[in-house]
């Protein structure tokens, strides 16, 4: 759900020295989802492996076509996001 406090205003505030006192909250604006594309390492990258519903608001790829996926953990590996807003609805 995106909404609630506005923590980025309320940590610059307390990085200038001010306290924040009271916490406004923003109004519903909708959900929000993240989702990460996984893939095995040592694997070589392609976007065409990954659906990409046509409606997200933010699309990274930590790889071009053709690269090497790199071991970090050792299991899966990121290797890029979405962000995907909906509607404002009622919980």
């Amino acid at each position: 759900m995106v909404g609630g406090v506005d923590l980025l205003d309320a940590s610059i505030k307390l990085l200038a020295g001010y306290k924040p006192s009271d916490f406004q909250m923003k109004e519903n604006v909708g959900w929000c989802h993240l989702n990460f594309f996984l893939s095995q390492p040592e694997k070589e990258f392609r976007q065409m492996d990954y659906h990409v519903p046509p409606t997200v608001s933010c699309l990274e790829y930590y790889y071009t076509d053709g690269e090497i996926v790199r071991a970090i953990n050792g299991s899966l590996e990121k290797v890029g996001y979405y962000i995907k807003h909906e509607e404002p609805r009622n919980i």
